[in-house]
């Protein structure tokens, strides 16, 4: 039996020797996991040799290029496989100690063809006035798009085909939907929610 820990939420996992180095999703907090050849304790590290989390080669590319090259800006990374997609989850600083939760979702549209969605959480509308100031605000953030989700936390987002980017497009994309939703934090709140 090889015993070890989950790398997102700590949960104690137990698998059958057979298992080793083959990649799973944590039944806790659905990460994904890799089996490491032994047991190991909490606190070691599972090494990844092959880390193509996304199911599309070109969004791994380029989230491996991105992550090395903003290494220093990227806090609490998270890649896991959901029903609607693989994802991956991120704090990226933006600036004067600011951050913002950024979550790319590689999915397929009804075409079938591979697409990206880069999400970034302003914050929970609680106020009238906040959404009013929201509403407002959309056409100063376009061509992103301004939504709220179920629990009414106000989302800054934008879809592209994976086919139409580069590794430029990628970056520059992924951080001005950052950008962006932290101005539009600011103006709405005031305060770095995060």
């Amino acid at each position: 039996m090889i015993e070890f820990n989950c790398r997102q939420c700590e949960k104690e996992l137990k698998v059958d020797d057979s298992k080793a180095g083959l990649r799973g999703k944590c039944p806790r907090c659905s990460s994904i996991i890799i089996v490491p050849e032994a047991s190991i304790s909490g606190n070691e590290p599972i090494f990844v040799e092959n880390d193509d989390f996304f199911s599309d080669n070109d969004l791994n590319k380029f989230y491996k290029q991105f992550s090395k090259n903003f290494e220093k800006h990227i806090y609490g990374h998270r890649i896991s496989n959901e029903k609607w997609g693989d994802s991956a989850r991120f704090e990226l600083a933006t600036g004067n100690r600011r951050s913002q939760l950024v979550w790319l979702l590689n999915f397929k549209n009804e075409a079938d063809e591979s697409n990206v969605g880069i999400f970034s959480f302003v914050g929970k509308i609680t106020l009238m006035e906040s959404a009013v100031r929201a509403l407002q605000s959309v056409d100063s953030f376009a061509p992103y798009g301004i939504s709220l989700d179920d629990n009414n936390r106000l989302i800054l987002t934008t879809i592209i085909k994976i086919s139409n980017l580069d590794q430029e497009l990628f970056e520059r994309t992924v951080v001005m939907v950052a950008t962006k939703a932290d101005e539009l934090e600011e103006l709405i709140f005031g305060v770095d929610k995060l």
